[in-house]
């Protein structure tokens, strides 16, 4: 019974170890209306990625982000979306942004997060 506890303790402290390491990776948020166009790029060899056109106010978010995080590990959302985590190699000036989709009909999700107003 003991050693079950202690199993089960330390998988406690390792799940909230993890959480505490997700929460503190820097992380950037587009939201609908933080995109002005999208479109959509499928390549058989190279797969699927989203390429958005964002607004100027989130331009600059977005290049305060980059500068700020240089060399770090961030993460892109859309919406509650994780799209990618990398490390941030060099700084984004925008206006337009391209990341990855895990395929077409995933791309098309995200590009729907972008413009599609939720209901309240």
């Amino acid at each position: 019974m003991r050693q079950i506890l202690i199993i089960i303790a330390g998988l406690l402290v390792s799940a909230s170890l993890v959480r505490a390491e997700s929460a503190s990776i820097p992380t950037l948020v587009l939201h609908p209306g933080d995109a002005t166009r999208a479109t959509i790029e499928i390549n058989p060899d190279f797969g699927s990625y989203v390429i958005a056109t964002l607004t100027p106010r989130k331009q600059a978010e977005l290049n305060r982000f980059t500068k700020a995080n240089l060399g770090k590990n961030a993460r892109l959302v859309v919406g509650e979306k994780v799209i990618v985590e990398s490390v941030i190699r060099e700084e984004v000036t925008g206006p337009v942004l391209q990341f990855p989709a895990e395929s077409p009909e995933s791309a098309l999700d995200t590009v729907r997060i972008l413009f599609v107003k939720q209901k309240k």
